[in-house]
């Protein structure tokens, strides 16, 4: 199959206005449904941690702007693999925010039936810090 998921977190380089986050996830919106991406970004304090699914290339081409971007460091790579169906049918980026009280069992019941991998529900239940 030819559809990939990839979930990583990284360190923001400065803390974002909300105009400034609600530009960037609207940006990721216009420019993922060009690519047949979909996911969730997640901020908590100084992290964020993003999960997105589309094909190989997309995904690929993807990492390579997500490591020039300046807007973060420090990437951790959580999830990285093959996938046969979409968590986040629909969503071209959703934003959740860490002080909204999501955890994952609210974001799992989001994207029901289908599961989060056990690495990234655990990461969302702990939050970033």
């Amino acid at each position: 199959m030819n559809f990939s998921r990839y979930a990583y977190r990284s360190h923001q380089t400065q803390i974002l206005s909300e105009a400034d986050l609600y530009a960037l996830v609207e940006q990721a919106r216009r420019l993922n449904a060009l690519d047949g991406i979909t996911g969730l970004l997640f901020r908590s304090g100084n992290y964020f941690f993003q999960i997105v699914e589309g094909g190989h290339d997309a995904i690929a081409d993807l990492k390579l702007r997500l490591a020039r971007d300046p807007r973060h460091q420090s990437i951790e790579t959580l999830l990285d693999e093959e996938a046969d169906g979409r968590l986040f049918l629909g969503w071209d980026m959703r934003l959740v925010e860490n002080d909204s009280d999501v955890r994952a069992q609210a974001v799992a019941s989001l994207i029901s039936p289908r599961q989060l991998p056990a690495n990234v529900a655990l990461f969302l239940h702990m939050g970033a810090a």
